[in-house]
């Protein structure tokens, strides 16, 4: 498991390593569950990737992909004393993986935005608990994992219920990942990142001008979510465009109005995010 708030590189750091991964002869399926809603809609996805001729659009109009899903049913532990304590539908994988995905060494099933995906958490992880466990695939979840935590602590159910549900997702996830990794924001690698996708204009200037007082605003603001960060900038340069060139010639104006920008959005992006 790779986990970390939203915002803070988990994703690009995950393509980074899928991209290394196959130019150096490995193998990688990498599969966003934003928005999913049933195993299928993985199962598709899959397919794509491993025969994105036959997943075509025409292809699928010809002859649609319908696979028949087997429904099983994951039993939970929760207090460890041998009996059941719960259970899950869970939907069995039905696709069929290469044998290449089984080998030991670079070959790796990637499983991004887990606590945006609209299947249950426990069914979904159950669902992929089966290629670990009957596939034998190497798999990575990439997931924020205090969303789950606070989607499973609702307000509508009791104290009880929702202690349940939680030493459910923590049973479930001991009997699954074997490692958990947390991605912490790089914010000054972050910056020269951004940088590196400016035009050369005024703002690009600017902004290598004040890396450093960027840096130091993102820590300050607490607020580590590099997107948002990488948003601003973006806006920043095409603000600094709109202004009057007379303007450019007073160093301390243009920083201050860095500044200013940065705070604001930062600010009003925070009261956004926690609503």
């Amino acid at each position: 498991m790779i986990k970390g708030k939203w915002g803070a590189g988990k994703t690009s750091f995950m393509k980074r390593s899928t991209d290394n991964l196959r130019n150096n002869s490995g193998h990688a399926l990498y599969v966003s569950l934003y928005g999913i809603s049933d195993t299928r809609g993985i199962e598709e996805e899959l397919y794509r990737q491993l025969h994105p001729i036959l997943a075509n659009k025409n292809m699928v109009l010809a002859g649609r992909i319908a696979k028949a899903v087997l429904k099983g049913t994951l039993r939970i532990d929760i207090d460890r004393d041998g009996k059941d304590d719960g259970a899950a539908s869970v939907a069995i994988p039905d696709i069929d993986l290469p044998e290449y995905l089984r080998n030991v060494g670079g070959n790796v099933l990637v499983f991004d935005d887990i606590e945006r995906c609209a299947i249950p958490i426990v069914e979904l992880l159950g669902y992929i608990n089966y290629f670990v466990e009957h596939g034998g695939h190497k798999v990575v979840l990439v997931v924020n994992e205090d969303e789950i935590i606070k989607s499973s602590t609702s307000n509508d159910e009791s104290t009880n219920q929702n202690a349940n549900k939680n030493v459910g997702y923590d049973r479930i996830k001991e009997k699954l990942v074997g490692k958990t990794f947390e991605i912490e924001s790089d914010v000054e690698e972050a910056v020269n990142v951004f940088v590196d996708e400016l035009g050369y204009g005024n703002g690009r200037t600017v902004v290598e001008k004040n890396k450093q007082l960027i840096c130091e605003l993102f820590k300050v603001s607490t607020y580590q979510n590099l997107r948002h960060l990488r948003q601003a900038i973006l806006e920043f340069d095409r603000l600094i465009d709109s202004i009057s060139a007379e303007f450019h010639q007073s160093e301390l104006l243009i920083k201050d109005l860095l500044s200013s920008l940065l705070a604001v959005l930062c600010s009003s992006r925070t009261k956004l995010y926690a609503k």
